[in-house]
C-alpha cells in the first residue's frame, strides 16, 4: 500500500547510496566523494606500478565510467523528486475551470 503517509520511501543501495546527495551541499556527501576518489587514485598508481601503465589507463577509464555512472543515476534521481512547490501548483491546476480559483470563470 504506497498511499500511506508512514511509509518510507525505498532506501537507494550500493554505491550510489554511498555517494547520494548534493556535494555542494552536504559536507558529509563531499567527503565521502573525496574518499573514493582518493581510493580510485591509489588503485591507479598500484595497478601502474604492479602491472603496466596502460593497464592503469584502461583501469582509470573504467573507474571515469563508473563515476560518471553514480553521477547520472544521481541525477536522474534528483531530477524525477518532485519539490514541495510543484505538489502545490499541481492541486491548482487540478481545480482550474471549476469557478473554485480565482483565475478560473
Amino acid at each position: 500500500m504506497s498511499g500511506r503517509p508512514d511509509e518510507k520511501p525505498r532506501p537507494r543501495s550500493g554505491v550510489g547510496s554511498l555517494l547520494a546527495g548534493n556535494p555542494l551541499q552536504d559536507e558529509n556527501v563531499t567527503f565521502r566523494w573525496l574518499v573514493a576518489i582518493l581510493i580510485a587514485a591509489v588503485t591507479v598508481v598500484l595497478v601502474a606500478k604492479l602491472i603496466s601503465p596502460a593497464a592503469a589507463v584502461i583501469w582509470g577509464i573504467v573507474l571515469l565510467i563508473a563515476v560518471a555512472v553514480v553521477a547520472v543515476r544521481g541525477i536522474v534521481y534528483m531530477l524525477g523528486s518532485p519539490d514541495d512547490d510543484e505538489s502545490e501548483d499541481g492541486d491548482d491546476r487540478a481545480n482550474e475551470g471549476d469557478g473554485s480559483t480565482p483565475g478560473g470563470s
